[in-house]
């Protein structure tokens, strides 16, 4: 145990040097050198972004656990080993029937709900009709498939609760995308959320084929069948494994990653606040960041550690402006003892 806690802190130390260090370079200063907060900041930075990108992406993957069928209700019937011809296309249309139109359905209620396609009444109608075609396709099914008879209501309560985990990873999918991509906001809703739709919905028809009993820990795959690979938790941890190698040496969403943890804990990644000084800036520093008096205007803090307090200002986008500027002025730092309170604010104030 010790070994593998050393191991593990210097995995994650080194993977916070790297977040960190893009994220400097991508806001403009220099990466935080003082040897008294240096060691935490890495191995916390490290630690957090590794196990955060690791719990996302396997929330977003557990419905395939949940298609995997641990319970044994729709195993045997998705496996169609009750047939002789035809296997690969009946164990997909058996997947497709049963779990993805009742998933899909779902999903893109919550996607009326979310008004991404539109304001008003007919959204809400449109969301209601979806989710009640979601269920009533869910509470039919055992009707019209023997397999199920015997065991409606433990079918039932198996896509639904499959169909509620969709719903709730495809929200983390989003969430992901927003906290890896904040530029996506300026787009419409749609642009953003249906290809995450699209990807999602492959992604799980890939890994939630469930296994059979006679080669425990592996699954068939579409769209062939024939080739055999890892079961759906396998398939999930290797996913979430291969999205945090693609997160630590893919720049610049390793700096996107880097400044998510440190606005979540508040102590950088453009984090908005007001500035309080012990005594009035210099007229470069208030011409700059308009401060009134001692106090800013509102500003992000885009790295609070050591002596020094880096800030910037949100800028509006303009045309042919570099990605850097479209984010923040040229940040400026103050010394810590220069400063007499932050007042931080609950959103991202635009200019």
């Amino acid at each position: 145990m010790p070994k593998l806690t050393k191991i593990v802190g210097i995995v994650s130390s080194l993977c916070g040097f790297i977040y960190l260090l893009a994220y400097t370079r991508e806001i403009g200063i220099p990466f935080p050198l003082e040897l008294s907060v240096l060691p935490m900041l890495l191995l916390i930075v490290g630690v957090a972004a590794v196990a955060g990108v690791s719990l996302l992406v396997g929330g977003i993957l557990i419905p395939a656990i949940i298609a995997d069928d641990p319970l044994d209700v729709t195993k045997t019937y998705f496996l169609a080993q009750d047939t002789t011809n035809n296997i690969p296309q009946t164990r997909a249309s058996r997947y497709f029937l049963c779990t993805w139109v009742p998933m899909m359905s779902a999903l893109f209620a919550l996607l009326f709900q979310l008004e991404i396609f539109g304001k008003g009444v007919w959204a809400n109608f449109a969301s209601l009709a979806l989710l009640i075609f979601s269920a009533l396709w869910i509470f039919a099914t055992p009707k019209y498939v023997s397999a199920f008879q015997e065991k409606r209501w433990q079918y039932v309560i198996t896509i639904l609760i499959q169909t509620i985990f969709s719903a709730w990873a495809y929200c983390l999918a989003i969430l992901v995308g927003i906290l890896a991509f904040p530029n996506l906001e300026s787009l419409p809703a749609w642009q953003g959320a249906l290809p995450i739709l699209v990807i999602f919905s492959l992604v799980h028809f890939l890994v939630t084929v469930p296994h059979s009993k006679g080669k425990p820990g592996r699954i068939l795959l579409p769209p062939a069948f024939k080739h055999e690979a890892a079961s759906s938790a396998t398939a999930v941890f290797l996913m979430a494994g291969f999205a945090v190698v693609l997160t630590v040496f893919n720049y610049p969403l390793n700096a996107r990653v880097g400044g998510t943890v440190l606005r979540a804990f508040g102590v950088g990644g453009g984090v908005p606040a007001i500035l309080c000084l012990k005594n009035k800036p210099t007229p470069a520093v208030t011409q700059r960041m308009n401060f009134v008096e001692e106090c800013s205007e509102p500003l992000q803090i885009l790295f609070d550690g050591g002596d020094r307090l880096y800030v910037g200002k949100t800028q509006k986008n303009n045309a042919g402006a570099s990605e850097k500027s479209k984010n923040y002025s040229e940040p400026i730092y103050f010394r810590q003892d220069e400063v007499r309170q932050k007042i931080y604010l609950e959103k991202r104030t635009k200019d």
